[in-house]
């Protein structure tokens, strides 16, 4: 839907923040992205997370990045990451 309807913005102030969550036998730490973006058209601010990231990419943030939405409706989207690198071995220890 969005490849055929979503219209392609960037948005800046990027900032990664993390979570963690808590397993049987350990914590995990996932990695996400926040940026946000000022709508011209209705003068609002939108703020678009990333999905969760394996590592922490502080080091490796642009100064912005593209989004894809459906204009309407700038709560749908989805934040390219094609830019970051890809890790190389994910097995879990």
């Amino acid at each position: 839907m969005l490849d055929s309807f979503g219209k392609k913005i960037r948005a800046d102030h990027l900032v990664v923040e993390e979570e963690i969550s808590s397993g049987k036998r350990r914590e995990y730490v996932s990695f996400y992205i926040r940026a946000q973006w000022i709508n011209p058209t209705d003068k609002k601010v939108y703020i678009f997370y990333s999905d969760y990231l394996d590592y922490n990419p502080k080091d490796l943030l642009p100064k912005d990045v593209e989004v894809n939405i459906i204009p309407d409706n700038p709560n749908i989207y989805r934040m390219d990451l094609s830019w970051l690198p890809q890790i190389a071995d994910k097995r879990l220890f």
